[in-house]
């Protein structure tokens, strides 16, 4: 399985979804705030890289 690990910045869901179509799994890096989160949540990435991760498992915990 190939994984590809952009800056979060860089990645747009259109690219997401390229990459999604020829089997590819996307964990952009390093995203450190709920802005950011939530932007690469609606994108549907696979896994989010951060310097926070306590925050963000709280985060997706509120989410549900």
């Amino acid at each position: 399985m190939d994984i590809i690990s952009p800056d979060w910045q860089w990645i747009t869901k259109a690219d997401v979804d390229k990459l999604h179509e020829i089997g590819v799994k996307v964990a952009p890096w390093t995203a450190n705030d709920e802005k950011a989160w939530a932007k690469l949540i609606e994108m549907n990435v696979d896994s989010i890289i951060t310097d926070d991760p306590v925050s963000l498992q709280k985060y997706l915990k509120n989410q549900d």
